[in-house]
Protein backbone atom coordinates (compact mmCIF):
# COMPACT_ATOMS: atom_id res chain seq x y z
CA UNK A 1 0.00 0.00 0.00
CA UNK A 2 1.38 3.34 -1.36
CA UNK A 3 0.03 6.33 -2.70
CA UNK A 4 -1.10 8.82 0.22
CA UNK A 5 2.91 10.81 0.47
CA UNK A 6 2.82 11.43 -3.07
CA UNK A 7 -0.62 12.44 -3.33
CA UNK A 8 0.55 14.93 -0.66
CA UNK A 9 3.58 15.86 -2.96
CA UNK A 10 1.02 16.95 -6.00
CA UNK A 11 1.87 13.75 -7.94
CA UNK A 12 -1.36 12.78 -10.16
CA UNK A 13 -3.35 9.67 -9.38
CA UNK A 14 -2.33 8.74 -12.58
CA UNK A 15 1.43 8.85 -12.01
CA UNK A 16 0.33 6.95 -8.47
CA UNK A 17 -1.25 4.30 -10.33
CA UNK A 18 1.20 4.30 -13.00
CA UNK A 19 3.89 3.94 -10.24
CA UNK A 20 2.20 1.15 -8.72
CA UNK A 21 2.23 -1.15 -11.66
CA UNK A 22 5.40 -0.80 -12.40
CA UNK A 23 6.05 -2.16 -9.23
CA UNK A 24 3.94 -4.66 -9.11
CA UNK A 25 4.75 -5.88 -12.72
CA UNK A 26 8.69 -5.63 -11.55
CA UNK A 27 7.54 -8.51 -8.76
CA UNK A 28 5.95 -10.09 -10.86
CA UNK A 29 8.97 -10.68 -13.29
CA UNK A 30 11.68 -11.11 -10.94
CA UNK A 31 8.76 -13.52 -8.73
CA UNK A 32 6.34 -14.89 -10.63
CA UNK A 33 4.88 -17.18 -7.94
CA UNK A 34 4.90 -14.47 -5.33
CA UNK A 35 0.82 -13.75 -4.45
CA UNK A 36 1.05 -10.31 -4.74
CA UNK A 37 -1.81 -7.88 -2.84
CA UNK A 38 -2.21 -4.36 -3.76
CA UNK A 39 -4.33 -1.99 -0.65
CA UNK A 40 -6.20 0.67 -1.91
CA UNK A 41 -5.27 4.25 -0.25
CA UNK A 42 -7.09 4.95 2.98
CA UNK A 43 -9.25 7.54 3.89
CA UNK A 44 -8.52 11.06 4.93
CA UNK A 45 -10.23 12.91 7.35
CA UNK A 46 -9.88 17.45 7.41
CA UNK A 47 -11.46 18.11 10.28
CA UNK A 48 -8.24 18.01 12.25
CA UNK A 49 -6.95 20.88 10.32
CA UNK A 50 -3.42 18.75 10.46
CA UNK A 51 -1.79 17.46 7.35
CA UNK A 52 -3.63 19.49 4.75
CA UNK A 53 -1.36 18.64 1.87
CA UNK A 54 -3.18 14.69 2.34
CA UNK A 55 -6.08 15.44 3.79
CA UNK A 56 -7.47 16.95 0.80
CA UNK A 57 -6.74 14.57 -1.56
CA UNK A 58 -10.20 12.62 -1.10
CA UNK A 59 -11.07 12.71 -5.17
CA UNK A 60 -7.74 11.83 -6.06
CA UNK A 61 -7.78 8.95 -3.21
CA UNK A 62 -10.65 7.86 -4.92
CA UNK A 63 -9.05 8.07 -8.06
CA UNK A 64 -6.22 6.07 -7.51
CA UNK A 65 -8.63 3.15 -5.53
CA UNK A 66 -10.71 2.62 -8.53
CA UNK A 67 -8.00 2.56 -10.77
CA UNK A 68 -6.20 -0.33 -9.14
CA UNK A 69 -9.50 -2.25 -8.80
CA UNK A 70 -9.50 -1.95 -12.09
CA UNK A 71 -6.15 -3.30 -13.44
CA UNK A 72 -5.98 -5.93 -10.86
CA UNK A 73 -7.04 -8.71 -13.34
CA UNK A 74 -4.38 -7.54 -16.11
CA UNK A 75 -1.77 -6.96 -13.42
CA UNK A 76 -2.30 -10.01 -11.22
CA UNK A 77 -2.82 -8.75 -8.41
CA UNK A 78 -5.54 -9.01 -5.41
CA UNK A 79 -6.70 -5.69 -4.93
CA UNK A 80 -7.85 -5.20 -1.26
CA UNK A 81 -10.08 -2.29 -0.92
CA UNK A 82 -9.63 -1.06 2.98
CA UNK A 83 -11.05 1.97 2.26
CA UNK A 84 -14.68 1.31 2.53
CA UNK A 85 -13.97 -0.10 6.29
CA UNK A 86 -12.35 2.82 7.13
CA UNK A 87 -14.97 5.54 5.97
CA UNK A 88 -17.65 7.12 7.95
CA UNK A 89 -20.69 8.10 6.16
CA UNK A 90 -19.18 11.14 5.20
CA UNK A 91 -16.66 9.43 3.32
CA UNK A 92 -13.80 10.43 6.08
CA UNK A 93 -11.37 8.47 7.89
CA UNK A 94 -13.18 7.14 10.93
CA UNK A 95 -12.22 10.00 13.82
CA UNK A 96 -11.94 6.60 16.24
CA UNK A 97 -9.72 5.47 13.90
CA UNK A 98 -7.06 8.31 13.54
CA UNK A 99 -5.92 11.45 16.16
CA UNK A 100 -5.43 13.69 13.14
CA UNK A 101 -6.72 12.47 10.18
CA UNK A 102 -3.84 10.92 8.55
CA UNK A 103 -2.34 8.18 11.01
CA UNK A 104 -3.78 5.53 12.45
CA UNK A 105 -4.02 4.71 15.76
CA UNK A 106 -3.86 1.04 17.52
CA UNK A 107 -7.64 -0.09 16.66
CA UNK A 108 -7.46 1.09 13.31
CA UNK A 109 -4.19 -1.56 12.82
CA UNK A 110 -6.41 -4.33 14.09
CA UNK A 111 -9.16 -3.71 12.11
CA UNK A 112 -6.54 -3.69 9.13
CA UNK A 113 -5.15 -6.83 9.97
CA UNK A 114 -8.82 -8.03 10.43
CA UNK A 115 -9.51 -7.41 6.95
CA UNK A 116 -6.06 -8.75 5.28
CA UNK A 117 -5.54 -11.35 7.24
CA UNK A 118 -8.11 -14.01 4.80
CA UNK A 119 -5.99 -12.84 1.97
CA UNK A 120 -2.97 -13.53 3.60
CA UNK A 121 -4.06 -16.84 4.91
CA UNK A 122 -6.46 -18.24 3.03
CA UNK A 123 -9.43 -17.15 4.57
CA UNK A 124 -8.82 -18.77 7.42
CA UNK A 125 -9.93 -16.76 11.17
CA UNK A 126 -7.26 -15.15 12.82
CA UNK A 127 -5.78 -16.83 15.91
CA UNK A 128 -5.67 -14.07 18.97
Amino acid sequence: MIGINDLGRNISPDSVVKNILIISSYIKYESPSTKLFVQSILPVNDTYHKFSTHTNKVKEIKQVNEQLLQYANQYQYTFINLYSSFCDENKKLKSDLTNDGLHLKGEAYLLWKRIVYPYIYGHLPPKN
